[in-house]
């Protein structure tokens, strides 16, 4: 079959789809025009799980705010919790099944997979986390990878696959995963990050390249010079001293993140840091989600002084101009600080199916 032939299938991961869900039906609309965009049935049994707790966790408050004054009011549920939940999985089924039509990868529950699953718990093999405290992590996604092959393998079409996921259990096993799926499926499957749907639909910034630099080898001295320099320089751009009644100072985050920060994103942040700084150089505070624009789900919690910002972006053209063959581990070193702020986010909106 000839490569005009060849069709791309992409997998979505449930934590893509919690991390774009205000904007998940405009994506995916977006990418069908190119690609077979798939939903496992794992994934979507996982929302509803979520959903489940999310919504437990609700009538549970409204019990407890009922038993502390119960002296006082009296409240009456329009709906049980158990007939509010079905309610919630019948149209959160319902839409994905508007969505995504027949790309959805059903799960095979036959003993003989339950089987090879526990299998793969007791020999941790990918995408189960291989650590000392990782127990069972990983039990849903490779439910999830199974269900993948299992569909693909007996698919005929000439298919790549790319599969979309922040989650660790596949982002670290990447090689052997792709192994894997090449021996069972005979096809090949590409794993990326959440954000790498923007490359798919061309919306990636394209960022300048440098014609002239300057190229030195840092001793060992100026290394560790400069992983000083990057440490306090990004650290006080995430995060502001505090200072306690009597007088005792402590460092607190100044935002939370629901998006992952990596290489590529942070760079064409840092790109257009100056430009948000020029609009804003007259301020002496700024907020976070100023600072690295819409492209981030920023939760600000403190404004950050002005003077943090312009250190970081000294910082960034000092490692751009002059020491451009170490911008890789600039940018891993920043992402790794800047990533600690980062929270999943939770999504609670009745107005949503997904």
């Amino acid at each position: 079959m000839s490569d005009k032939m060849l069709k791309t299938a992409i997998v979505l991961d449930t934590n893509f789809i919690i991390e774009h869900i205000k904007d998940l039906r405009k994506i995916l609309e977006k990418l069908s025009k190119n690609f077979d965009v798939y939903v496992t049935e794992i994934s979507i049994n996982e929302r509803i799980s979520q959903k489940y707790l999310e919504l437990k966790s609700k009538y549970e408050k409204i019990e407890s705010f009922q038993k502390e004054y119960t002296a006082y009011t009296t409240i009456k549920l329009k709906k049980t919790f158990e007939d509010r939940f079905q309610a919630d999985k019948k149209y959160t089924i319902k839409g994905y099944e508007e969505q995504f039509n027949d790309k959805i990868i059903s799960f095979n529950s036959s003993k003989n997979v339950l089987k090879d699953v526990m299998d793969r718990v007791y020999k941790k093999i990918p995408p189960f986390l291989n650590t000392d405290n990782a127990s069972d992590k990983g039990f849903k996604d490779t439910l999830l990878w199974m269900s993948m092959m299992d569909y693909f393998k007996v698919i005929n079409e000439n298919v790549n696959v790319i599969f979309i996921s922040n989650d660790k259990g596949f982002m670290n096993y990447v090689e052997t995963l792709q192994m894997e799926f090449l021996t069972i499926t005979g096809k090949k499957i590409d794993i990326r990050n959440n954000n790498y749907y923007k490359d798919l639909l061309g919306e990636t910034i394209e960022v300048a390249k440098v014609e002239e630099i300057y190229v030195k080898e840092l001793s060992a001295s100026d290394k560790s010079e400069l992983r000083d320099r990057i440490s306090t320089t990004i650290y006080n751009l995430c995060n502001v001293l505090q200072h306690e009644e009597y007088g005792e100072e402590y460092w607190r985050a100044a935002f939370e993140t629901n998006t992952y920060f990596d290489n590529k994103n942070l760079l064409n942040a840092f790109e257009h840091m100056g430009n948000v700084l020029t609009d804003h150089t007259l301020e002496s505070t700024i907020r976070a989600s100023v600072i690295w624009g819409s492209d981030f789900r920023i939760k600000d919690y403190d404004i950050i002084p002005i003077e943090c910002m312009e250190a970081a972006i000294d910082l960034y053209k000092t490692i751009k101009f002059k020491y451009n063959e170490y911008m890789t581990p600039f940018l891993n070193a920043a992402c790794e600080i800047i990533n600690r702020n980062y929270k999943e986010l939770v999504v609670s909106n009745d107005d949503l199916p997904f």
